[in-house]
């Protein structure tokens, strides 16, 4: 009833609701997105405040269940497209670790002996080759697609938590441009499916985020679950705090300073002790076992790449090397938009200008801890790529829709040749050559005993993983000067140095007549640097029996093909 008071009368007016009068304003399921309410809604102040008067629309004609099976299609369609080379740890530290495991032969790299690698990560693929092994499928082809099927799998859930992130805290409209920027990267494209420990690590990173939905830094219902995750990933690779210690900061400033909470902040901080105790624990448990030996493999990493900096035995990069090839490398053509998203962060709405900030503060914190060691490499910047993108895609949302459309085609054009190039051209000749190798090996021969020799950089091919013939396999070792002697040079360098002395001496060959000696391999692996040295030596016992493009781009001791040599 409603009473209305006019010149000293009253009047009664009954005002009946009508029971579809409440939902006139509310969007129809058609999602006509722009069309006015009867009521006058446009005058309505917004319940949720200022915070959400700028929050993108909703496109409701978007149905995400398909996007799902897209990026399945799409990470699967990535696995055939990415037959190149990268780094030797997507193998040796993955797939040879688990083939050993569950085949019983493998090679172990020193990392594994002083203690310095969890088992966690290669456990993973040890699951998959013993469920091969039971059902009669440990088959060769099958023991290299497999584990890359499952990590294409991985990094397409992950994508999709990515989205479900996003959407949940900046609206569909803005996770549809993140997830066609990081779709875009060529980048990404190239490590998505590979059994790299820092590809899984970005996949978790993506799951984290969208259990601890970082939307006004709330703690949601799947706090445990975030934390969880954010602890394994700790145990895989230590250094992933500094993508956590950033979050955990924002947190602690929010519920102590901001808005002091000081009860919430303790059960947080009560929850996050207890949940991040058992994973350690488990995780400590496992490595032991593994092991065989009572270990801690975080302390160990701690002590050698950053008390000790030994990591620089592979390779030293200066302080500023992230800054000025690292992140432009990784990120490419996508770098302008993310400068401009930082610079054009406060034009956002609310829930994109928070989230922008968090992802400033969590990769500038990465990258300054990262810059300290003197190791330095691209991979390792995969942690934060889901972090970068999100500031690519405020910087493409800030631009004019004309320059948003140039800027769509800017990034295909220049990513899908990258892409393709990397994945399917550059760096392409080691797995050409072990695919060889393992036909090679099925063919009848007359010789009795198969040994194969790689005079190669050290880790330039996969191994038994790859071939999965328990047979006699070597290379020239590169490990680090453990034992802090002067002088000292690891066995690939002292091959380099002088080959022929090295060979005569392991091979035990007359210096007078070079004949053949029956110790010489029956195939010899090497890039054509070494062969055009060393030419007249060579087929004096072997012949050129394969080879196959490898790079534009020969450096030092890699070549512009890699070659397979036959004895004679």
């Amino acid at each position: 009833m409603q009473y209305i008071y006019t010149q000293g009368r009253a009047t009664l007016n009954m005002a009946r609701i009508k029971s579809g009068a409440k939902d006139k304003n509310k969007p129809t399921e058609s999602g006509s997105k722009n069309k006015p309410t009867e009521s006058g809604s446009k005058n309505k102040p917004a319940e949720s405040g200022s915070k959400d008067k700028n929050k993108p629309k909703e496109d409701k004609t978007w149905d995400e269940p398909y996007l799902h099976i897209f990026l399945i299609t799409w990470r699967l369609v990535n696995v055939m497209f990415v037959q190149s080379w990268f780094v030797p740890d997507e193998y040796w530290q993955s797939v040879e670790i688990a083939h050993k495991h569950a085949f019983g032969f493998g090679y172990q790299t020193w990392e594994w002996k002083v203690g310095i690698r969890s088992y966690l990560h290669p456990l993973m693929f040890s699951c998959l080759f013993y469920v091969q092994k039971w059902v009669g499928l440990d088959h060769a082809p099958l023991l290299i697609i497999i584990p890359r099927v499952a990590q294409s799998l991985l990094s397409a859930a992950a994508e999709w938590k990515f989205y479900l992130f996003l959407s949940n805290t900046c609206g569909r409209y803005f996770a549809r441009w993140a997830m066609f920027s990081l779709l875009t990267s060529w980048f990404w494209w190239y490590c998505a499916t590979r059994t790299l420990i820092n590809t899984f690590e970005s996949n978790l990173v993506c799951f984290a985020l969208y259990y601890l939905g970082c939307d006004q830094y709330k703690v949601g219902p799947n706090y445990s679950k975030f934390i969880f995750i954010a602890a394994f990933a700790f145990m895989l690779r230590p250094t992933i705090i500094t993508v956590w210690l950033p979050l955990f900061c924002v947190y602690f400033y929010y519920f102590c300073l901001a808005k002091p909470d000081i009860a919430k902040f303790v059960f947080i901080l009560f929850r996050t002790t207890i949940l991040s105790t058992i994973v350690f624990l488990l995780s400590t448990f496992i490595d032991m076992l593994c092991h065989g030996r009572l270990l801690s493999v975080h302390f160990n990493f701690f002590l050698f790449n950053i008390f000790n900096n030994k990591g620089t035995f592979y390779g030293s990069h200066p302080f500023h090397w992230y800054l000025t090839q690292g992140i432009p490398t990784v990120v490419g053509t996508h770098l302008p938009f993310i400068m401009i998203g930082i610079y054009n962060k406060r034009r956002s709405n609310y829930h994109v200008y928070n989230l922008c900030k968090l992802s400033i503060l969590v990769c500038t914190f990465t990258v300054l801890v990262y810059s300290i060691p003197g190791h330095k490499e691209f991979r390792f910047l995969l942690c934060i790529l889901p972090f970068l993108h999100i500031l690519s895609t405020c910087g493409l949302l800030s631009l004019p829709k004309r320059c948003r459309h140039i800027g769509i085609l800017w990034l295909l054009l220049t990513n899908v040749p990258m892409a393709i190039y990397t994945g399917l051209i550059h760096q392409s000749a080691p797995n050409k050559v072990m695919k060889y190798l393992r036909e090679d090996l099925t063919r009848p021969t007359s010789t009795t005993k198969t040994e194969i020799m790689f005079l190669c950089p050290c880790h330039s091919t996969p191994y038994y993983a790859s071939l999965h013939q328990n047979i006699t396999l070597r290379f020239l070792t590169c490990e680090p000067n453990l034992d802090d002697g002067k002088d000292y040079l690891d066995e690939a360098d002292i091959f380099f140095s002088d080959p022929v002395t090295w060979l005569e001496q392991e091979y035990k060959l007359n210096k007078a007549t070079r004949q053949c000696g029956s110790l010489l391999p029956n195939r010899l692996v090497m890039f054509d640097v070494l062969y055009d040295k060393l030419e007249d030596y060579f087929t004096q016992c072997y012949k050129v029996c394969f080879s196959t493009f490898h790079t534009h781009f020969s450096e030092g001791r890699v070549g512009s093909h890699m070659l397979v040599l036959c004895r004679l």
